[in-house]
């Protein structure tokens, strides 16, 4: 949390760790193990969920499967799983079919989440850009 919290620091997101969102599905809240908001990229904020393990064998699909459930309710924009030890192979394939990103705690280390939160900003600004051209090609027919 301390190496995301310190690339973060200069722009305008936040970094906050156990965060409790709402799950729609059942109207209670969940845990989030860390949650990265930047208000810059519009309202609301853009979020990215992280989830995180620590275990000696590699994260399975059956973790993917929990997350995909977790996160089905859940408004987040990104959900990034790390895990200490790394994934299965089927579990990065379920993963990436699912559009999380999967790091291992190494990868993590290494990653630049400045550009990282910038990127999921940039894909929000152009994916309602599009939709915003499509509906107005559609009123002008």
């Amino acid at each position: 949390m301390y190496l995301i919290q310190s690339q973060l620091a200069p722009t305008s997101a936040t970094v906050e760790e156990s965060v409790y969102l709402t799950d729609e599905a059942i109207d209670s809240d969940r845990e989030i193990d860390i949650l990265i908001s930047d208000p810059a990229g519009g309202l609301p904020p853009q979020t990215v969920a992280v989830e995180c393990r620590d275990r000696q064998r590699k994260a399975d699909v059956e973790w993917i499967d929990a997350i995909i459930g977790k996160y089905s309710k859940i408004r987040v924009r990104r959900v990034v799983a790390i895990s200490r030890s790394g994934f299965t192979k089927n579990a990065v394939k379920k993963a990436r079919d699912a559009n999380i990103d999967t790091l291992s705690l190494d990868q993590a280390l290494e990653a630049d989440w400045e550009t990282a939160v910038n990127n999921v900003i940039a894909a929000l600004l152009r994916s309602h850009l599009v939709t915003r051209m499509r509906s107005e090609e559609c009123v002008s027919m």
